[in-house]
């Protein structure tokens, strides 16, 4: 026995959809085309970490992804204004609001390579040391120092 499906093809949502799903799809092309405006006009580095939230009742909301970034587009944000006024799209433009929205990606992981130690490093420090006297807290340090990397030379020398 075959069932029908209760799913429509996306297609046809898209050609004969409601025209609320319509209305969503001009304004979502909208917000983009005044991003791409807002982003050239606040310029590099800053237009990578802006976009525009919103645009209701005259006031542009910016998302910022950082309070820094913020920071530095609220003291922009009076010639921004100005700026942006020029365009058609934004002629009867009467304030800007800035909201921080930081994104949730993980900063990436730095990976560390271990110093290479060898026997003449020791040597050096065991030298330097050498240079104060015996009694000299830094001395003490650096022969400790010169030790722990003695053997450390020879643990990577045997594996």
């Amino acid at each position: 026995m075959e069932t029908k499906s209760p799913t429509t093809p996306l297609n046809n949502i898209l050609q004969t959809g409601s025209q609320r799903l319509q209305n969503l799809i001009v304004r979502s092309k909208q917000l983009a085309d005044l991003n791409s405006l807002l982003r050239t006009e606040i310029g590099q580095p800053l237009a990578q970490h802006c976009h525009i939230a919103n645009l209701r009742d005259n006031c542009l909301v910016i998302g910022v992804s950082s309070a820094a970034c913020a920071t530095v587009l609220r003291y922009q944000s009076f010639d921004l204004l100005q700026k942006l006024r020029q365009h058609t799209t934004f002629a009867a433009l009467a304030n800007i609001k800035i909201k921080v929205t930081p994104t949730e990606i993980a900063p990436p992981k730095l990976t560390l390579e271990k110093p290479k130690v060898n026997a003449g490093d020791a040597d050096i420090l065991f030298e330097t040391a050498q240079t104060y006297a015996a009694d000299d807290p830094l001395a003490k340090v650096l022969n400790k120092l010169g030790n722990t990397l003695k053997l450390k030379s020879k643990q990577s020398q045997s594996s």
